[in-house]
């Protein structure tokens, strides 16, 4: 197809629209101004988050760009997350409605970082939700990648060997102000989005982590933080699998309730990721004493096809909240309304809400106990106070 001119087209306005019904697009520098191309590649992604939730993760591995156009200080990113399995909250940082990963620490394996097996997850995850993946990274590595971008984008002159969806151009270009963008192709049909099974629902793990707004949520609120404490007990079972998180507590209680089925204990966590105070429900599977002992059932998880293979971040979790009293039915349907489930810890232990990172973290959770009259303590996940 003859590519087609746009005379001074404003990328932040001209490329979003073609993005639409694309979900994992890679964003590929074709000559060496990288801060230039830095500068496109973050007003692409600006004009995207205008009417979608996007993420956008600097994949140059050996020549880390993207932090230096909004002036961020190098910090852990997309190596720290997919090697060493950090927390994707701590790993995303909120930058103009933009949550943007770097690269994070050195690899020293980039093939097998780029075809990392949870590429695939993260991809379906944000098809699942209509989200929008962008990823920067030189044509050479599209090939590695770990699942097939469904659109790449060319900044700068079109690098051969690849056919990409537009190609922003520009000698010269301020932030929000690209000169030229030339279309070769037309929008994708969107998708109806709809409830998926939970197999699917499984790759949705990083949009909670990225801690996404969305509205209409009743169990959204500020609320105080929990009282700090410094460390958990060393009798405390600290280890989880996060399998998923969802914005609305529904799916996140019938994912749980699929897995207590299964014989799995199942914890739902509410928690705020970030300022705005939007509200995502983690669903968290068993707890264990070594992380060894989460990841050995996290591959059993897969084995008994309860998680797709690749899935499943293991979180140091130690905290629970512990119900003063059984809740009676009633009140638990009115909890599990608000993705709060209390699971029984032991054959007659107390009953458990939730599976926190930090004392901090159980705030949402407290406060929506404390609104439906229900008393709480925090505590170890033995059941103990700390």
């Amino acid at each position: 197809m003859t590519p087609r001119s746009v005379p001074r087209a404003d990328a932040l306005h001209v490329v979003p629209p073609l993005l639409t019904g694309r979900y994992l697009v890679a964003l590929v520098p074709g000559h060496d101004d990288l801060d230039w191309a830095g500068r496109a590649a973050w007003d692409i992604a600006r004009g995207c988050a205008v009417s979608r939730r996007v993420a956008l993760i600097d994949l140059r591995l050996g020549d880390p760009t993207l932090h230096r156009t909004p002036g961020l200080p190098p910090a852990e990113g997309i190596v720290d997350a997919l090697e060493y399995d950090r927390s994707w909250d701590l790993v995303a940082r909120d930058v103009d409605r933009v949550n943007f990963i770097g690269t994070g620490s050195e690899t020293a394996d980039a093939g097998t970082l780029l075809a990392h097996p949870r590429w695939r997850a993260l991809h379906a995850g944000f098809k699942s939700e209509d989200a929008l993946l962008l990823v920067f990274c030189d044509a050479i590595d599209l090939p590695r990648l770990g699942s097939a971008p469904d659109a790449v984008v060319a900044l700068g002159p079109a690098v051969p060997g690849i056919a990409p969806l537009a190609v922003v151009s520009g000698a010269e270009a301020a932030p929000g102000a690209l000169r030229r963008v030339s279309l070769t192709g037309g929008p994708a049909p969107r998708r109806r989005r709809g409830w998926r099974p939970l197999v699917a629902g499984l790759a949705l793990a990083v949009l909670g982590a990225l801690g996404w707004t969305i509205l209409g949520r009743g169990a959204e609120r500020r609320v105080p933080p929990a009282p700090v404490i410094a460390q958990p007990r060393a009798d405390s079972v600290p280890w989880t699998i996060q399998l998923a998180a969802y914005g609305a507590p529904d799916k996140a209680v019938v994912a749980a309730d699929h897995l207590a089925g299964e014989g799995v204990g199942a914890f739902v966590t509410p928690l705020s990721l970030d300022a705005s105070g939007a509200v995502w429900y983690r669903v968290l599977a068993g707890a264990y004493t070594t992380r060894e002992g989460a990841a050995a059932a996290r591959a059993d998880l897969w084995h008994r096809g309860l998680a797709p293979t690749g899935q499943g971040e293991l979180l140091h979790a130690p905290f629970s909240l512990r119900l003063a009293a059984p809740v009676p039915p009633a009140s638990a349907d009115s909890l599990r309304r608000l993705g709060l489930t209390a699971v029984r810890w032991g054959a007659s232990g107390p009953q458990l809400v939730g599976a926190f990172e930090t004392p901090e973290q159980a705030s949402v959770a407290a406060a929506a106990l404390g609104g439906a009259g229900v008393s709480a303590t925090l505590v170890t996940r033995t059941g103990t106070t700390p």
